[in-house]
């Protein structure tokens, strides 16, 4: 017999409150604060086994087609949908088109495009890129395949995770592990 399928916004509100337990670990390691992360694991572990003991399914509003929560965006890959869909100001020459992969030392990366043709220095691995394009996120360009720039569901997806950003939610996944 099959395994259930777990609904994705639950999975990925699993993996947020992982994400959450492992991020006050550290913090709490790094200035050397008190910590209880087995205590936060088993409370987590607890409230999953009892929302399936009941049968219960989280109440999640009706997912627009149109765009995907940021909580279904891969972390690295939200890390650069953020560089690529952030305008400090008037649009001009900087402003990221997309990204094109380049081998690096032997290893396939990409770096971010500004509009001007110029490339970021900073690149990213493809494990950064992959799920973006796998989600429709981001698209190869039929006429260069070494260049992927943001869809339309892209775009809306980016701009949903800034008017909730600007909102301060509560909800909105960590942007980085890291402090």
């Amino acid at each position: 017999m099959a395994a259930p399928r777990i609904d994705p916004r639950l999975r990925a509100e699993l993996k947020e409150k992982a994400r959450t337990i492992i991020s006050r670990d550290r913090a709490a390691r790094k200035h050397g604060w008190s910590q209880n992360t087995i205590g936060e694991i088993e409370r987590a572990l607890v409230d999953a086994f009892i929302l399936g003991r009941d049968g219960g399914e989280p109440v999640f509003a009706a997912q627009p087609k149109d765009r995907l929560d940021w909580e279904e965006i891969p972390p690295r890959g939200r890390s650069l949908l953020t560089s690529l869909s952030f305008r400090p100001g008037p649009e001009g020459p900087h402003t990221p088109i997309g990204v094109r992969r380049l081998i690096v030392d032997g290893r396939e990366r990409w770096a971010i495009v500004r509009a001007n043709g110029d490339l970021e220095d900073r690149t990213v691995a493809s494990g950064s890129v992959n799920p973006l394009l796998r989600l429709k996120l981001l698209i190869v360009s039929e006429d260069d395949p070494d260049f992927a720039s943001m869809t339309e569901l892209g775009s809306r997806s980016c701009a949903q995770y800034w008017r909730r950003r600007e909102e301060n939610d509560p909800c909105l996944p960590k942007e980085s592990l890291r402090y």
